[in-house]
């Protein structure tokens, strides 16, 4: 969506004051138990914009969740909260970032419902953040993560995205605690990263693998090759 359109009015991708006055009228006249989901929704749209304004003002309105609605809807507040995190990762701004998933995982812990509403792989987005710090004790944090989040990923196993995400971390962790293991986690990201057959055939976008020239170079040079992807022996 381009512009602000009353028939979808909270899923702007642009925003300006006339925007958000339409949008503020609206919310007032909307359902109260759908209020959360509506805020949380426009920041989505506002978040993933190229205009770093657009995406401020979607990081505000994640808080804006967060804040206004924790107590009469949790599920939308915990889900803003990893959203939050994830854009704050994005705009590299890493110490709110980091605050923000670790709150994520207490408002899992306490949730009911577990990890309902969430990404599902909280540990890994916090795992790798924790891995562009140059603090050994945060490296060490992020294998314990790791470790931890690891029957998730196997669970999401057709989500080839997440389990590639998983293999890097793995060998960026083990590398740089000089452990033996770091090749043959590199050989398994590089396998996956190659994959081009969906996992999801019916919906062939969804968990794609999406690995950049630079990181396979990082993986052939963790493994030692320098041309090929071979397959590793386990």
């Amino acid at each position: 969506m381009g512009k602000y359109d009353d028939a979808d009015w909270y899923r702007s991708s642009t925003w300006s004051p006339e925007i958000a006055s339409a949008f503020e009228a609206r919310l007032k006249r909307a359902r109260t138990y759908s209020r959360a989901q509506y805020v949380r929704i426009q920041a989505t749209h506002l978040s993933d914009q190229l205009d770093e304004s657009a995406r401020a003002v979607g990081r505000d309105l994640f808080r804006r969740v967060i804040a206004d609605y924790s107590t009469t809807d949790r599920m939308e507040a915990l889900t803003a909260q990893e959203q939050l995190a994830d854009a704050l990762t994005a705009a590299h701004d890493d110490e709110e970032a980091e605050r923000a998933y670790r709150k994520t995982l207490e408002l899992i812990a306490e949730s009911p419902t577990g990890r309902s509403g969430t990404s599902g792989a909280t540990e890994l987005a916090l795992a790798e953040l924790l891995l562009r710090s140059s603090d050994p004790s945060k490296v060490n944090e992020s294998a314990t993560l790791l470790d931890a989040i690891e029957p998730e990923i196997e669970q999401m196993s057709m989500f080839r995205n997440l389990v590639l995400r998983y293999y890097v971390a793995r060998a960026r962790v083990s590398k740089s605690l000089r452990r033996d293991d770091a090749t043959r986690y590199a050989e398994l990201a590089l396998i996956i990263a190659a994959e081009t057959t969906p996992s999801i055939p019916r919906h062939p976008d969804v968990g794609r693998p999406d690995a950049t020239p630079e990181l396979v170079a990082e993986l052939k040079q963790l493994t030692g090759s320098s041309d090929s992807i071979g397959c590793p022996n386990t």
